[in-house]
């Protein structure tokens, strides 16, 4: 059976754009077939969908995930546009801490870096952190305004 020809395993980095609950047979459960991470991953996982679902229903934006080729550091998603690679941040919680994104920043030096989590909106010297419920306006934020335009 469909549900069954691929084993349920979570890997990092990777998110469905789409769950095809009809293709699950009637004997597994949903959390059965899609092994979602609990605790403080669940939360962080489901940020994630969310603002990728918003990406995609964008046709101005294709995402895109990037890690150092070490590993040791990630960025949730990458875009292009306006001539310009645009890293975003996805953060679940109120921790604000960027260090991926730092790094990022310091290695590639984009002319935008964005930020988006249940802060409110706000400019900072090198990013601009959008809320989450506005994410999906983030071409027009960008538009409109310095949006984090880095100042180097």
């Amino acid at each position: 059976s469909y549900c069954t020809t691929y084993p349920p395993v979570f890997l990092p980095g990777v998110l469905f754009s789409g769950f095809g609950i009809r293709g699950c047979p009637k004997n597994k459960t949903f959390m059965e077939f899609y092994p979602f991470p609990t605790g403080k991953g669940a939360k962080k996982f489901i940020t994630e969908q969310f603002v990728l679902q918003q990406f995609v229903c964008n046709q101005q934006i294709r995402p895109y995930y990037w890690t150092a080729t070490k590993g040791a550091a990630e960025v949730d998603f990458i875009f292009q546009w306006d001539n310009a690679v645009i890293p975003v941040e996805v953060k679940a919680a109120e921790n604000l801490q960027a260090k991926s994104l730092k790094s990022y920043v310091g290695k590639y030096k984009p002319k935008y870096v964005v930020r988006t989590s249940m802060s409110d909106y706000r400019e900072e010297d090198w990013l601009i952190n959008i809320p989450l419920y506005a994410i999906s306006h983030i071409i027009a934020i960008l538009e409109t305004g310095q949006g984090g335009r880095n100042v180097y």
